[in-house]
């Protein structure tokens, strides 16, 4: 394989393109969907702001029950470690001072910690339960049409770059890494010109679609409301700690 960005880019297009997807996938959350999203935000919020830690540590273990009970341990670890990865390269000046690592580390921290708590949301709703939850909070159906396209989109175009990538660099006659960056920029306009195109044949499909339809809002039973609510305990439980943890500021 020729060029710089057919090892490197193209594995992590690839990568970011089947994480994406599986988090995508629903999921039954343990909780109503409005309720996991809140609390989500609630411990993603404490975590970014958070004066010590215990907060961040707790915003974590949220993400990973969300995740390990939506069966999709494996996509959060990889958004976490990419957080935590990035965070400690921003925070290296920091560490390097030898002056503020105290500070760095809660930097990393947080980061990590708000990344976990929305990921973990995210794999417990998935993209379709995370629109429910932004239209059972009353999100005008205008912008959730526009959010659920753009959350779909992103894996999409990340397949057609990376195969873009993969055809053009295929037929490079040299290794130099100047070659791929031409390369690179080349995809960048044929992007903008798929985009457009895949944008104006999916408006015509859906405004062919949606002549006179209405959205059947469906009411659940008391029984499954309760055993929602129920299973909601343990996310409940660690938002609430989450909370405490942060107003004390211990």
């Amino acid at each position: 394989m020729q060029g710089f960005f057919s090892p490197l880019g193209q594995a992590f297009l690839e990568r970011l393109s089947s994480t994406l997807d599986e988090l995508s996938e629903v999921r039954s959350p343990p909780a109503p969907a409005w309720l996991t999203l809140v609390l989500g935000l609630v411990v993603n919020a404490e975590a970014a702001f958070a004066g010590s830690f215990l907060t961040p540590l707790l915003a974590v273990f949220f993400g990973a029950f969300l995740s390990l009970r939506a069966g999709k341990t494996r996509s959060w670890l990889a958004v976490t470690s990419l957080a935590l990865a990035f965070s400690s390269a921003v925070a290296l000046p920091a560490f390097a001072a030898g002056q503020h690592v105290e500070r760095g580390l809660l930097f990393v921290a947080r980061a990590t910690g708000a990344a976990a708590a929305f990921t973990g949301v995210v794999a417990c709703l998935g993209w379709y339960g995370l629109l429910a939850a932004l239209e059972q909070l009353s999100l005008p159906r205008y912008a959730l049409l526009q959010l659920a396209l753009i959350l779909r989109m992103i894996p999409a175009f990340a397949r057609d770059a990376a195969r873009m990538l993969l055809a053009r660099e295929a037929r490079l006659l040299s290794r130099r890494r100047r070659y791929s960056w031409s390369v690179l920029a080349s995809v960048v306009g044929d992007m903008l010109l798929l985009g457009y195109r895949r944008s104006r044949a999916l408006a015509m499909a859906i405004e062919a679609r949606s002549f006179g339809a209405r959205t059947a809002r469906t009411h659940p039973r008391a029984g499954h409301t309760r055993e929602h609510l129920l299973s909601a305990i343990t996310p409940a439980a660690l938002a609430l700690a989450s909370t405490l943890v942060f107003v004390s500021g211990a």
